[in-house]
């Protein structure tokens, strides 16, 4: 059993520190962004995918695949950036499937995951999500 879904979620590299504009008077400077903004962006991420996957994954058991494919107007580095960008997307599906355990702890044992991303069009920003049972097989 295969499952794709398509969640509009921006997502950004967690793995480096992020600056963000501010303008002061006819001046742009940039600052390091505040905890509490990466905080509520992960809250967002978390929200949008159990708001879009509630009642659609619970069929999936482990051991399965998950392969989370990140569109956007530009990439990131595919090996240290792109898993970062995906930790609290990938952290609520496996909560979804392996319910009961502590945050973030779902993802430890009998996942699969894959990375990709494609070049959307500009202002463009979604997450595929492709699950897959692997015990059919």
């Amino acid at each position: 059993m295969t499952a794709f879904f398509k969640i509009p979620i921006k997502t950004v590299s967690e793995g480096q520190t992020l600056k963000v504009a501010v303008k002061k008077g006819t001046k742009t400077v940039y600052k390091t962004e505040h905890w509490s903004q990466a905080a509520k962006r992960h809250r967002q991420q978390k929200f949008l995918v159990r708001a879009y996957l509630n009642g659609k994954i619970s069929d999936f058991k482990i051991p399965c695949r998950i392969k989370l494919t990140r569109i956007a107007p530009y990439p990131l580095d595919f090996s240290d950036n792109l898993p970062m960008s995906m930790k609290w997307i990938l952290d609520s599906i496996c909560d979804m499937i392996v319910p009961g355990l502590p945050a973030g702890r779902a993802d430890s044992k009998g996942f699969k995951i894959e990375y990709d991303q494609k070049q959307g069009l500009p202002k463009e920003y979604a997450v595929e999500v492709e699950i897959e049972n692997l015990e059919e097989k």
